[in-house]
């Protein structure tokens, strides 16, 4: 008279993994793509003049161990001529790069009217 039949199975619950690891990935994709800055140390609102001219954009040059001149999509002359008058160099040289090559160059940017030029290094 007794009727034993199997035991009901609970329903599973789905699976919450695939759902967490989208969730990592897009933490992930959005962490190396944001661009980050510093927060000011104190708020500044800077003056207004009619007569002022706009500070010229920073240029940043790459220098490979040839002395090959890259900066803005532009190769050798060409990119020197993103040099203008009151502008401020960044450049990033190879470490192989001949001192005399380099020495070179700087002069041709303060030749050109780069008032400020920086040498991108690396802290040991």
């Amino acid at each position: 008279m007794f009727r034993f039949s199997p035991p009901r199975r609970a329903h599973m619950a789905e699976s919450v993994v695939p759902m967490i690891n989208v969730v990592f990935l897009l933490l992930i994709f959005f962490l190396m793509t944001a661009q980050l800055q510093a927060p000011a140390a104190v708020e500044v609102v800077l003056p207004e003049s009619e007569q002022g001219k706009e500070l010229p954009e920073a240029v940043e040059l790459f220098v490979s161990k040839s002395g090959e001149i890259v900066g803005g999509g532009l190769v050798g002359q060409a990119a020197l001529a993103l040099v203008t008058e009151g502008a401020e160099i960044t450049v990033r040289a190879d470490a192989r790069l001949p001192g005399t090559v380099l020495a070179k160059l700087v002069r041709d940017l303060g030749a050109r009217g780069a008032i400020s030029i920086k040498l991108a290094v690396v802290s040991r």
